[in-house]
């Protein structure tokens, strides 16, 4: 996917792009989901996807309880560099999360990432979760901010 702007709004899920069991590479992608009722994500990758983006842009924003601008999950597997990523909450008690990794492995490098409130509830730049394995994550050279937290990692992620 090279030079690709995927935008979804409205409804009760949105995804800028949605990848199952796939393996997808990312070049000067702009992804968002914007305005659904219940969640919005950027980019999601789930069941052993494998995700390499470079100069991608993902964003998750409105007033949806949850906003992802990364959600990686199940196994997958995502390499980024040169990426920024941005959720945004209007939501009174929402949750937005920069990337949210679930149970997969994860590599950011050169990239800029952020989760921001516009109303009262929590966000994290980073949130790794895992209820058992094992998980690397692995970040260089790269900024990450959330207005309530930076980074949470569960005890299976390195």
């Amino acid at each position: 996917m090279t030079r690709v702007s995927a935008r979804a709004s409205g409804g009760d899920q949105t995804y800028g792009v949605y990848n199952s069991s796939a393996e997808v590479v990312m070049l000067d992608v702009d992804a968002a989901g914007s305005d659904a009722t219940t969640r919005n994500v950027g980019i999601y990758g789930t069941f052993t996807s494998t995700l390499t983006m470079t100069r991608v842009v993902a964003a998750a924003s409105g007033a949806a309880p949850s906003n992802y601008g990364i959600y990686n999950a199940s196994s997958s597997s995502a390499t980024m560099r040169q990426v920024t990523v941005e959720a945004a909450n209007a939501a009174v008690d929402g949750y937005a999360y920069g990337i949210y990794n679930n149970a997969s492995a994860l590599t950011l490098d050169n990239s800029q990432v952020s989760a921001s409130l516009e109303s009262t509830g929590i966000c994290y730049g980073g949130y790794n979760v895992a209820a058992a394995g094992s998980f690397t994550v692995a970040i260089n050279g790269s900024r990450i901010a959330g207005s309530t937290f930076t980074i949470r990692s569960d005890s299976e992620f390195t």
